[in-house]
């Protein structure tokens, strides 16, 4: 299994653990598309048709009338371009919409997009990325992170 693919198993069971639905729009492999004509440049296995940049997951929590878009990343990858503009886009439309590289990034992101109830695991376990995301995409929650020992 490679490392996107764990990742990405954990966090659908973490969301179905917590309730959610869990509706999986990963994009496999693209081949390269030719400029002029659009057509695949590239045999095998091919990618969806879905708009690019699109996230990984989209989550239903009925009960709690949530939807969450979550993108799953892996180690130091960060999102693409495409999917970076999917996110700005999303949250700027006030969906929620972030990027995931573990189980606790996920549960903090949940955190910050108002999930109630949940305690997330201490945040010194979530990766720098996953901090630097969910700061600039929901900024106005006063994260632990963001406090220095001379504020304490």
């Amino acid at each position: 299994m490679k490392p996107e693919e764990r990742v990405q198993k954990e966090i659908d069971d973490a969301a179905v653990q917590l309730g959610f639905q869990v509706y999986g729009l990963d994009q496999g492999y693209r081949p390269p598309a030719c400029p002029s004509c659009g057509r695949s440049l590239g045999r095998g296995a091919g990618g969806t048709r879905q708009t690019l940049g699109i996230s990984d997951r989209y989550l239903v929590h009925i009960p709690r009338r949530m939807a969450v878009w979550v993108e799953v990343k892996a180690g130091y990858n960060k999102p693409s371009e495409h999917q970076e503009a999917f996110l700005l886009t999303a949250r700027r439309a006030s969906l929620d919409a972030f990027p995931a590289w573990s189980v606790t990034d996920f549960l903090w992101g949940l955190r910050a997009a108002g999930f109630k109830g949940l305690e997330p695991p201490p945040w010194q376990e979530t990766s720098k990325n996953g901090r630097r995301w969910i700061t600039a995409l929901y900024p106005h929650i006063d994260y632990p992170w963001d406090r220095t020992e001379d504020s304490a």
